[in-house]
């Protein structure tokens, strides 16, 4: 559930925005990324996060701390660079290098609310890596089924799924 969480830049499927009087560049938010990755992979984290087991509160307690850290190593000391660093799903929404961060990489939902609206699904090379598994034991990636069915070259069909989370 720490992904539905502000240190994951969402407030639940939503993504986080709160106006800020405050810029970082953009090459100071890549590599704050990549610190913040860094630090996360790393064994005293990993403890820090054990420790916390199912709470989720103290797992985002964690991640802030790190994203806190990871902000001080590339010299941003201003409290407000926080709510920069949580903005960067709206502010950044199509650039590459926003996967850097493991929350947004490991996120399926990528911002997409409803299919049924006749909207585009965007073009990202990690939208909907779900694959669809067909009753003959075929496959097919979720989005490419969709684009099919929207050109009429393949029938809708009910989606059945569960979350462990």
């Amino acid at each position: 559930m720490e992904m539905c969480r502000e240190s994951s830049a969402k407030r639940g499927f939503k993504k986080n925005y709160k106006k800020v009087d405050f810029t970082i560049p953009e090459e100071t938010l890549q590599k704050i990324l990549i610190v913040e990755e860094e630090l996360r992979f790393s064994q005293e984290a990993q403890d820090m996060y054990t420790a916390c087991g199912d709470d989720v509160d103290k797992i985002n307690q964690v991640s802030i701390s790190l994203q806190r850290r990871a902000l001080a190593a590339c010299g941003i000391t201003d409290p407000r660079g926080l709510d920069v660093l949580h903005n960067i799903r709206v502010d950044y929404e199509f650039e590459d290098w926003l996967d850097t961060a493991v929350y947004i990489r490991t996120d399926k939902f990528l911002g997409i609310h409803d299919l049924s609206t006749g909207q585009p699904i965007p073009n990202y090379p990690q939208a909907f890596p779900t694959k669809v598994h067909h009753l003959d034991g075929t496959s097919v990636v979720l989005k490419s089924y969709i684009d099919s069915c929207l050109q009429g070259t393949d029938k809708y069909m009910v989606l059945i799924s569960g979350s462990a989370s």
